[in-house]
């Protein structure tokens, strides 16, 4: 299935991660996170870059990047940082609306990589600025089964030897001490997100929070 027909940009695209109004004012007038050098909750304003930087790689250049990356993730995501570091704000929403439909690595398994990198740097976003969102379920549900074993996100050794449980719908993992959180807050968890750990709850909270460096 291919997850990202029929959904909008904000919630399916890596690095899309802006609400349909501000998409369409191009975010002048909230700014999103204002300027390049800007906080939120979980990096800085240009962390999205990385994703949106692997779209127009074919298998010749994404093999070329990680080489030069000594085969490292990060360092093949600072090469992407790197090369649109010079870009605008406005430029580089400008070029997240060009890739509403995912392409090159963010397109493989369905689309579930971009589905997956879009909705946690969208909730980087929105978390920070209070503005919460109903993800559906279907959505989170296919987003929470990709990151678990989605290599760079490194998520088997914060959630290994424990059993995640959703609260608000039907998604669970793993054996051992009881995590339970919202599928949305579980999601940020997987991905090592400090900013959630207050809403996790159960015997095994104390260990993936000290996982994550709560």
């Amino acid at each position: 299935m291919n997850w990202w027909r029929g959904r909008t940009a904000c919630s399916t695209r890596p690095g899309t991660s802006l609400s349909p109004r501000s998409r369409r004012t191009g975010c002048r007038g909230r700014r999103c996170c204002s300027t390049p050098g800007s906080t939120y909750l979980y990096g800085s304003w240009s962390d999205p870059q990385p994703a949106l930087s692997y779209e127009d790689l074919g298998f010749g250049r994404l093999a070329a990047r990680m080489i030069r990356a000594g085969l490292n993730g990060d360092r093949a995501n600072a090469v992407g940082v790197a090369e649109h570091a010079n870009r605008s704000p406005d430029e580089l929403v400008a070029m997240a609306r060009e890739h509403v439909q995912p392409r090159g690595l963010t397109s493989m398994m369905g689309g579930r990589i971009a589905l997956t990198d879009g909705m946690i740097h969208h909730q980087d976003i929105r978390r920070p600025l209070g503005m919460p969102r109903e993800i559906p379920a279907d959505r989170l549900v296919a987003a929470l089964e990709t990151a678990k074993t989605a290599p760079t996100i490194s998520a088997a050794k914060r959630i290994k030897g424990l059993r995640l449980v959703a609260t608000d719908l039907d998604w669970s993992t793993g054996d051992g001490p009881l995590v339970e959180g919202t599928g949305e807050a579980l999601l940020m968890a997987i991905a090592g997100r400090r900013g959630i750990v207050a809403e996790l709850s159960g015997p095994g909270a104390a260990t993936l929070i000290d996982r994550i460096g709560g």
